[in-house]
């Protein structure tokens, strides 16, 4: 064949320009990547110096600095951990449930925190469940 893609019938090889004009293809796109990483990071520089900064004024106006980052931090994973459900299909999403409710986690799913929000003995607001497990009696 001529087509470049199977060894020529003189070597034992591939067909060194096609091998060169390929890697040069995928190196020149490495470069493009390169150049929009470097780009991106800039970017991204400025914004963390932004929450650096929102952190500093924080600290100054009496909020102590790594609590309140544990606490951004905490919000983040939360909203992440909601989307991993959101995202998913109908149907997966009532086999996540069902993992979920064979794991014990009821009451991060929709019946689990209507029921625990109906409790009379549940907290309101916050971190409903960490308090209704802290207060419950022990086994």
């Amino acid at each position: 064949m001529s087509d470049g893609t199977t060894a020529p019938s003189k070597t034992n090889g591939f067909d060194p320009k096609l091998v060169k004009g390929m890697t040069k293809r995928v190196e020149t796109c490495l470069d493009k990547l390169e150049s929009m990483k470097g780009k991106y990071m800039s970017e991204c520089k400025a914004v963390r110096n932004d929450i650096s900064d929102i952190y500093k004024e924080a600290k100054a106006k009496g909020i102590p600095t790594r609590p309140f980052k544990n606490y951004v931090k905490e919000r983040e994973l939360r909203g992440k951990i909601e989307d991993l459900r959101d995202n998913l299909e109908e149907d997966d999403q009532d086999s996540y449930d069902l993992i979920k409710q064979a794991m014990g986690e009821l009451a991060d799913l929709p019946l689990g925190a209507a029921a625990l929000a109906k409790h009379p003995d549940a907290p309101k607001g916050g971190d409903a469940l960490d308090e209704f497990e802290a207060a419950a009696p022990k086994h």
